[in-house]
């Protein structure tokens, strides 16, 4: 397919995916957001600039002008990436674990948030954010019961099923 094949607001649409894939890229070694705000005031207001007037091509179908400035937005995400690294800063890093299940074998592996899950994604593990692990535990009434009587209980095995309890705890 060639360019001419698509509408106007289709080949828009395919260059801003193009543009979202790379910011994606550069965030996953920064952070969300995080890579204009460690560069200098000029380079930011470069930046701010380079948006406002893609975002107006976007608003007018301008399609030559979006494709110039997601040109330029791409090469700016460089810029700005070794004007960081030249100022000092550190890319973003995962912190993530992964654990065995001592019976299974399977791998979990554990993130802090949506953006870091992304990342940690691949080799067969199965990936679990704070968040997630949060709501999967808030389901189990029982064993948030026992933690609140015995704080320093450690969760060996469940072998129960919560209708067979109907709420209450069995002792």
């Amino acid at each position: 397919m060639s360019f001419l094949d698509f509408t106007v607001e289709e080949n828009i649409l395919r260059y801003l995916t193009r543009l979202d894939q790379v910011q994606v890229e550069y965030e996953s070694r920064w952070g969300v957001l995080k890579l204009p705000s460690l560069c200098s005031d000029a380079m930011q207001d470069k930046w701010n600039s380079q948006k406002a007037k893609l975002q107006q091509a976007v608003n007018e179908n301008r399609l030559h002008d979006v494709v110039a400035l997601v040109e330029g937005s791409v090469r700016a995400f460089g810029a700005m990436e070794q004007e960081a690294l030249a100022r000092g800063h550190k890319m973003h890093s995962v912190d993530m674990w992964d654990f065995k299940h001592p019976e299974t074998g399977e791998v979990f592996r554990m993130v802090k948030n949506n953006y870091d899950a992304e990342i940690a994604i691949g080799d067969g593990a199965k990936v679990y954010t704070l968040e997630e692990v949060a709501r999967l535990l808030a389901k189990h009434y029982n064993i948030n019961a026992v933690k609140d009587v015995f704080p320093d209980a450690v969760v060996k095995n469940i072998a129960y099923k919560e209708e067979d309890f109907h709420g209450n705890i069995p002792f």
